[in-house]
């Protein structure tokens, strides 16, 4: 929980703190624990203090999974819903994979590690569902596996590779209520799989992409970072978007519990109704939300 709560002074912090869910589970565990020695135990009392503590830190901990609320929606525009997943590159199942995306039917999907040669069979279903696509597929690199489908016209999209930024495909859709940039990124893995100060050193080269947007933006992917982390605090509180992930809910749904598949918000881009899907073969669950755009009527 300490972790958490100063993973911006230092990557140790962050670090630690990235496994805040699993650590309150057990905590919770050790705290029913004691109050049941404390029943049946004639010395039980004597775990009274080790009780007082576990209280206060799973205090502490709710307080910081506990999601702030976000700007209230604008009534008059239209919901625009988006569903994301990072679909794992080795998805056994790209089948059951396409049938949930086509279930789901959103007007934008973002893709991350989406080979396009896992694709090929589906790309006519795709077409139909979504005819405006955009991708940056053609790296040896995992990370750099990135597709947005959308039923929007995209009117322009561009990429960037991973070196000292995230893999990055940025693109800008027309929408019933006006324009409206999404960004996927696919942030590099923290120490001890890359250098400790890596993801802070992409998250530097996505900010010059984010300065140079005005209109409402999204930014969306797999920040393989939590929702409470270092880098998502400073999206939050030093680039003033509003974080749409319910910060108790994982999305790499393994022992680590860890929601690492996150959106952001900005700029008259106003998200709501996040929720968690299934696997469908991958390693990350699926996620949905709905935008509206603040100052925006309905298309007549």
């Amino acid at each position: 929980m300490l972790g958490a709560l100063l993973s911006r002074l230092h990557w140790t912090f962050d670090l630690a703190g990235q496994f805040l869910l699993p650590a309150l589970c057990i905590l919770l565990a050790v705290f029913v624990l004691l109050i049941v020695l404390t029943l049946i135990q004639p010395d039980g009392a004597g775990h009274g203090v080790f009780i007082a503590v576990a209280l206060l830190a799973l205090a502490g901990g709710g307080l910081t999974l506990r999601t702030p609320p976000g700007p209230a929606n604008p009534q008059s525009a239209q919901a625009i819903s988006v569903y994301q997943h990072n679909i794992w590159v080795r998805n056994p199942d790209m089948d059951g994979l396409v049938r949930a995306m086509e279930s789901a039917d959103a007007d934008i999907v973002a893709l991350v590690e989406a080979r396009p040669d896992r694709f090929a069979p589906f790309e006519r279903r795709l077409a139909e569902h979504w005819p405006h696509q955009a991708w940056s597929d053609n790296s040896p690199m995992r990370y750099a596996r990135l597709r947005l489908l959308s039923k929007h016209e995209i009117e322009s999209w561009d990429v960037r590779r991973p070196r000292k930024s995230p893999a990055l495909l940025r693109a800008r859709l027309a929408t019933p209520d006006g324009a409206l940039t999404v960004i996927v990124v696919h942030m590099t893995r923290p120490w001890p799989f890359d250098t400790p100060n890596a993801q802070i050193r992409q998250f530097s080269g996505l900010l010059e992409w984010i300065k140079e947007e005005d209109g409402p933006l999204i930014v969306l992917g797999d920040f393989n970072s939590a929702a409470w982390g270092r880098l998502a605090q400073r999206i939050v509180h030093e680039q003033d978007f509003q974080l749409v992930n319910h910060r108790h809910v994982p999305t790499w749904p393994h022992l680590a519990m860890i929601p690492i598949d996150l959106a952001f918000c900005r700029d008259g881009a106003i998200c709501s109704d996040h929720s968690v899907a299934g696997l469908h073969g991958s390693d990350h669950r699926a996620v949905s939300f709905n935008v509206r755009l603040a100052g925006s009527g309905t298309a007549q």
